[in-house]
């Protein structure tokens, strides 16, 4: 789970500086997968590999990155096609063509690409568990609404809003067509976690490379 890949920001934002990743150390933990066999994935090709549509590469992982940031395309995307991964990225329908977000154009871009995954992210990403009913369905389908036109196919996947999830918000994802949904709940996704509560491992900042090769191999 990434969020900004960019120049840390100083001491005065705490919170960014802990969810930037610098472009370079983000250049060295992609060659570190590269070279240890990792096959990033999209969370799609994970939902065809666990209904049994396609084979499972070789130590499959899932890249994915939050809230659509205009430097995932500067930074990110062109180091991700230097080494031919793919990945998904989880967009704000209601941000995208606001400043240091994706536009839709860059939005249409990756996702022609083949490589990028788009993912639904809501329209305004609100807690989705202090919502109305009429606003939770409506934060699910027309961010998937708004994707599918714009790009020419269905969005499947999701990613809850600052992980906020409960029974009713998973059953109304559901219920608005997502097959996989991710959390922010810490762990590896197993054969056997929900396809709607998937959990994830956190990229932060500060992480070196080698707490960032000790988080994939670690024992489970």
């Amino acid at each position: 789970m990434y969020h900004y890949i960019r120049p840390r920001p100083g001491p005065d934002d705490p919170i960014g500086r802990a969810l930037s990743v610098e472009p370079a150390e983000f250049a060295a933990q992609i060659h570190w997968l590269s070279t240890h066999g990792y096959t990033p994935i999209t969370l799609s090709e994970l939902e065809a590999i666990r209904r049994g549509d396609q084979p499972a590469p070789a130590k499959p992982i899932v890249l994915t990155f939050d809230d659509g940031y205009r430097d995932f395309y500067e930074h990110a995307w062109p180091i991700l096609r230097q080494y031919n991964f793919h990945a998904t990225i989880f967009v704000i329908t209601g941000l995208l063509d606001s400043p240091r977000y994706l536009t839709w154009e860059m939005v249409r871009e990756l996702d022609r690409s083949g490589a990028i995954e788009i993912g639904a992210h809501t329209v305004h990403h609100v807690d989705l568990t202090q919502v109305s009913d009429a606003q939770l369905r409506a934060e699910l389908t027309e961010c998937a609404t708004a994707l599918r036109e714009a790009l020419g196919h269905p969005v499947l996947s999701f990613a809850y809003p600052a992980g906020k999830i409960d029974q009713r918000v998973k059953a109304a994802t559901a219920a608005a067509g997502y097959r996989m949904a991710v959390t922010t709940q810490p762990g590896r996704a197993g054969a056997d976690d929900d396809p709607l509560a998937l959990p994830r491992l956190r990229v932060s900042g500060e992480m070196t490379l080698e707490q960032f090769a000790a988080l994939l191999t670690v024992s489970s």
